[in-house]
């Protein structure tokens, strides 16, 4: 095997070498330190003589292994790596995201069963199952579009394999921030003055951040617009917060 032939074969092995293809996977949410590792023992093993054979089974020994446990420390500290991903078949799924969502604080004219309901109803995955892959599907499912995931395979892009642990625990933040949103438009102005610390504090929840974007001081992503909302809500004014509801404006543009 040539060294061509040999960074083929790693390309292959990680789909945010087909970042175009694949939903919510770049270079900004997956860390390059892994893949210098591999690459490195890989043109070991290859000088070495190993040949294709033992190039796979480097790259098999360097996959991640699913996370099935979550632990909460604090709200404005990323709960995951970045590379951590969880299995979105296995029934552990279940219990990572009902600790997610014991985390996270709710309006008091909500329930967690209706607020995280439609992720509930979404894992464990079944074979098949796939995320929205197009502007229409996310108008249906829009808070699976844009999770950051491992594909099955280069022709299930998909069909994910694995999720980011700190992109599910935002998606679960997500819900309950928009279910606060939803409140505070049809609350009484003493219930908005008691509601606003709680919008004022979604811009420092990290695993949103995460979520939407967010990756260093100099790429805050759409954190910022929750930053507008909460100010637009301290000043009486509906209409950023109706149409971040409204036009799903949690989704990257750039990903539709």
């Amino acid at each position: 095997m040539n060294v061509n032939a040999a960074m083929d074969l790693l390309s292959r092995a990680d789909p945010c070498t087909q970042a175009s293809a694949t939903v919510g996977c770049s270079p900004k949410t997956r860390s390059s330190a892994p893949k210098r590792l591999l690459a490195i023992v890989v043109a070991s093993v290859l000088l070495g003589g190993g040949g294709v054979v033992a190039a796979q089974a480097v790259i098999t020994a360097q996959q991640p292994t699913p996370v099935t446990t979550w632990e909460h420390r604090s709200l404005t500290e990323l709960s995951a790596s970045p590379d951590d991903y969880t299995d979105v078949h296995r029934p552990e799924i279940s219990s990572i995201i009902a600790g997610m969502a014991s985390v996270y604080p709710l309006p008091p004219t909500a329930t967690s069963d209706e607020v995280f309901a439609p992720l509930r109803a979404t894992f464990p995955m079944k074979a098949g199952d796939v995320l929205p892959a197009s502007a229409t599907d996310r108008r249906a499912k829009p808070y699976f579009f844009g999770i950051s995931n491992m594909p099955v395979d280069d022709d299930h892009i998909q069909q994910p394999q694995e999720l980011s642990v700190a992109g599910l625990s935002g998606t679960v933040a997500l819900l309950a921030v928009n279910s606060w949103y939803e409140y505070w438009l049809q609350a009484t102005p003493t219930q908005r003055t008691q509601a606003q610390p709680v919008l004022d504090s979604f811009q420092t929840w990290a695993d949103l951040a995460y979520r939407l974007g967010s990756t260093d001081v100099a790429e805050p992503g759409r954190i910022l617009l929750i930053a507008r909302n909460a100010e637009a809500a301290a000043n009486g004014n509906a209409g950023p917060i109706r149409s971040w509801l409204t036009d799903q404006l949690w989704i990257d543009p750039s990903l539709l």
